[in-house]
């Protein structure tokens, strides 16, 4: 099995020991943080996207968000393509057919049988898949608004006035990969630190009045364990 599937698949099951020994127990089951899903993976590109896929476990959208349960999960992404970069598409490891973005490839490589798809939180503790549809944004268009999650380049925060005046009607979940992107109003970055053994770890950092302004619901256990957190 390639990618992350199996360790995924592993984790899942301790996660399931682990939930069934604290009811047997009397204790309370460890909280759902996305760090218990942290992967090494070799590139920051891969772990950017195994973040940026996971994201949506974590937040609510409004009822009225999606049309019907065959609507789409849409993750724009826009200015500079940080995906594209990665060192295995680069030397063609991992390649991008026609109609495929970076993203969209790299998805497929860490879940070939998942890859398309998505889960998003609806209700407290429920999860359902969607069909997963990825959209490439070279500048600013009002289209953006219609993204569900909208993951915006280091090159373009300086536009975030802008960006956020054209999905200020929407429930779009922002996200960045520079640590400044919270102070501008984004909802959540995902920042890279090298460990001591030289592996990188992504540090999350949440804007929650970003996300409340875009009436998105934020998992406590989620934000709780932030690196960094901005409240109001």
């Amino acid at each position: 099995m390639s990618g992350v599937d199996q360790p995924l698949q592993t984790q899942r099951w301790v996660r399931l020991a682990s939930i069934l020994c604290a009811v047997l127990l009397g204790t309370s089951p460890p909280a759902r943080g996305i760090e218990q899903y942290a992967q090494p993976l070799n590139t920051h590109a891969k772990n950017l996207a195994f973040y940026v896929r996971l994201l949506p476990e974590f937040a609510q959208w409004p009822k009225d968000t999606f049309a019907d349960e065959k609507a789409p999960f849409i993750i724009g992404i826009l200015g500079e393509d940080p995906f594209a970069e990665d060192a295995d598409i680069l030397d063609k490891a991992i390649r991008v057919q026609p109609d495929q973005t970076p993203f969209e490839a790299i998805l497929k490589h860490l879940y070939p049988a998942t890859g398309d798809r998505i889960s998003i939180k609806v209700g407290e503790k429920k999860l359902i898949q969607r069909k997963l549809a990825v959209k490439r944004f070279t500048r600013l268009q009002p289209e953006i608004a219609d993204c569900h999650l909208l993951f915006i380049s280091a090159a373009m925060e300086k536009r975030m006035p802008q960006i956020l005046k054209l999905i200020e009607n929407s429930s779009v979940l922002t996200v960045g990969d520079v640590p400044e992107f919270i102070d501008h109003e984004g909802a959540i970055n995902c920042v890279a630190k090298k460990s001591t053994d030289g592996k990188e770890k992504i540090l999350i950092g949440i804007n929650l009045r970003a996300a409340r302004r875009n009436n998105l619901k934020l998992d406590q256990d989620f934000y709780s364990g932030a690196a960094r957190r901005i409240e109001s």
